[in-house]
This record gives C-alpha cells, sequence and structure tokens, in this order.
C-alpha cells in the first residue's frame, strides 16, 4: 500500500511540476518578452528541470514525513519546514546542475537518445539526492548524527533515483512519445523507488514514557538501564533508561524487561521477569511472564499480575501502542512503568 501511495503521490508531483514549467515557459511567454526577462526564453529546459526536480523533491518528501505517522497531521506539520526547505534547497542546486550538464551535453556529438537518457538520470539522481539529504532531519538521531549512516542513506536514494529514472527512460523510449505521459512515468516509477528508501531503515523501538522523568532521584526510581546489544537511537552516552529515549529492538530475537540482572531491560521495581518481547519476520509481540497477564484498555496493553494463569496470552504491538507494566513498588512513588512502541524511527516527538 505504502509503494502505491508513493507511485501516485511521484505522478502527481510531476503533472503539477510540467503544468507549472509549462505556464511560465510557454502561458507568460509574452510577459518575459515584455520586461527583457530572456531566461525564461533562452533556456526553458532548465526552468522545467528545475520545476519538475523541485515538485517530486516536495512531494516525496511530504509524503514521507505525512505517512510517518498519519495520524498526528499536526505534528506532522510542525517538522514539515526543515525537511520542505532544505529538499527545495537541494532540488533547486541539483536541478541546476543537472541542467548545465545537460546542455554541455547537447554540445557534444553525443546521439540525441543518449543525451535524453542523461537528462532523466540526472532528474532521478538530483530527486534521489534531495530526499536523501533531508532524511536526517526526519530521523531519531538529533544529539548525535551518524555521518556513516547518512552517507548509506544518501547513496542508497540516489541509486533508487537513478534505477526509477533509468526504466522510465526505456519505457518512454519504446512506447510513449508525448511529454507529459512520459513525465508521469518518471514522477511514478521515482515515487516508487524511493518509497523503498524512506521505509523504515532501522528496527523497531520502544519510547520510554511516564515512570522514567529524569527529575527523580535514584532512591525513587530505582535503576532503570539496558544492557545486552540494546542502545538507544538518540544517543550512546548512556545506559540509563529515561523519559523520551528509544531503546531500539533488534530485527529478530527475544528482549526480556524486568529486574532479573539478565533482562535487557532493566527495571529495578519490576517482578524479576515481568513481560518478554519477540521480533520475527518483521513482527513484533509481547508476551506477560510468571504470573503476569494482559489486559487491553483503549488499545493500551496493561501488564500486572493476574489470577488466571491461562489468561496471561500475548499481543502484536503496533504502532504508537503504549505499554504500562505495573510495578512492585507499594508506595504512590511509581505504581507502574510506560513504554510507547513505535514500529519506525520517524516519530516527530521522539
Amino acid at each position: 500500500m505504502r509503494n502505491y501511495l508513493y507511485f501516485w503521490i511521484g505522478i502527481i508531483a510531476s503533472i503539477f511540476g510540467w503544468s507549472v514549467a509549462q505556464f511560465l515557459v510557454v502561458d507568460l511567454r509574452p510577459f518575459w518578452e515584455n520586461t527583457n526577462l530572456t531566461f525564461f526564453l533562452k533556456f526553458p529546459y532548465t526552468v522545467r528541470f528545475v520545476t519538475i526536480t523541485s515538485f517530486l523533491a516536495i512531494g516525496i518528501v511530504k509524503a514521507e514525513v505525512f505517512l510517518s505517522h498519519p495520524t498526528r497531521i499536526k505534528a506532522g506539520m510542525r517538522i514539515i519546514r526543515q525537511p520542505l526547505l532544505m529538499a527545495i534547497g537541494s532540488a533547486v542546486v541539483s536541478g541546476l546542475l543537472s541542467a548545465l550538464i545537460s546542455y554541455l551535453l547537447k554540445l557534444s556529438p553525443l546521439p540525441a537518445f543518449l543525451i535524453r537518457l542523461v537528462d532523466w538520470i540526472l532528474i532521478g539522481i538530483a530527486v534521489g539526492f534531495a530526499e536523501g539529504t533531508s532524511w536526517y532531519l526526519r530521523s531519531l538521531v538529533k544529539g548525535e548524527l551518524d555521518f556513516q549512516q547518512v552517507q548509506k542513506r544518501l547513496l542508497t536514494s540516489c541509486l533508487m533515483g537513478l534505477l526509477g529514472s533509468v526504466i522510465a527512460f526505456i519505457i518512454s523510449e519504446k512506447y510513449l512519445n508525448q511529454n507529459l505521459i512520459s513525465f508521469m512515468l518518471l514522477g511514478g516509477l521515482l515515487g516508487g523507488a524511493l518509497s523503498v528508501t524512506s521505509s523504515p531503515s532501522s528496527e523497531p523501538a520502544l519510547r520510554a514514557g511516564e515512570g522514567f522523568e529524569p527529575t527523580r532521584s535514584n532512591s525513587d526510581s530505582g535503576k532503570n538501564l539496558i544492557s545486552g546489544n540494546l542502545k538507544f537511537a538518540n544517543t550512546s552516552r548512556t545506559r540509563k533508561i529515561e523519559e523520551g529515549l528509544s531503546i531500539e529492538l533488534p530485527k529478530k530475537g527475544e528482549v526480556l524487561i524486568g529486574s532479573d540482572p539478565k533482562a535487557q531491560i532493566y527495571v529495578s521495581d519490576l517482578p524479576q521477569h515481568s513481560a518478554k518481547i519477540s521480533i520475527e519476520n518483521g513482527r513484533v509481540w509481547i508476551f506477560p511472564c510468571g504470573t503476569n497477564g494482559i489486559t487491553i484498555k483503549n488499545r493500551q496493553l496493561l501488564i500486572e499480575p493476574c489470577i488466571n494463569p491461562e489468561e496471561q496470552g500475548s499481543e502484536r504491538l503496533r504502532h504508537n501502542q503504549i505499554i504500562t507494566l505495573k510495578t512492585q513498588s507499594n508506595t504512590e512513588i511509581r505504581k507502574h512503568v510506560r513504554f510507547v512502541y513505535y514500529d519506525r524511527f520517524l516519530d516527530p516527538e521522539a
């Protein structure tokens, strides 16, 4: 479903880009002639190049931001500005550079079809570059930027953009003769190709919530640590669980939550074995341990002691789901701790 949405968003963005470019180059031609603004008359191809590249980049970035958390439109609106500005800037610079390269190639004796292929490849790479450079603003990695991860994402985006543009060019040259339809195909294939790179590139995460406030003293909140191969998405400088930090879950395996010293997520006032998270084939399940059971209240999962062990059950975790674990504390200080499960690292509040 996600790939189809990106495909159609790419088509719509290319239609808008083509329409705006035609308006600037064709419909406003008398205006440019009267005002002596000859740029749009001398370099119509550059105008089309930059406009279509910009609209495709804007469409892909907006799709990524809003599809990452479709039920939180306001949150998406809060973070959309910087990614959009970066996408537009990257698209304009890349589009101008690509148009210049294309113009120089036209002065060479290369065959026309080869020049057109280079044109399409440059558009694909430009859109991929714009999407890749804005990606880190939408990730959870804020305090410490992983440059190796950014470089990998940027390279992948450019390669997928190149692949989409080459496929679109081959189909267009063989079966299509109309520029608009060809650019619609280009936009659709670029959207579909970049949907692969914009899919969650990190493992699912548990974000620490209520009960892990950093203002609590150690005597009040106990010890809250992660161990083993677990790490925080936000930072690698600490192993202490605090509110707002997101714990990356592995791609496959089990994660024990409890007060057992061997627990990967150690919370001192939980039972030794409170719950277990199992990850396999992209699906994440949570199982209560010991005498605990699962109760569902308003889509929230409550894990607490149950009378009948047969009621323990298990639940598959879904994006933005709250997990509440009852502690063994006899005071009002911390009766429970909460995590929020995310199936991607694109949440604006993280």
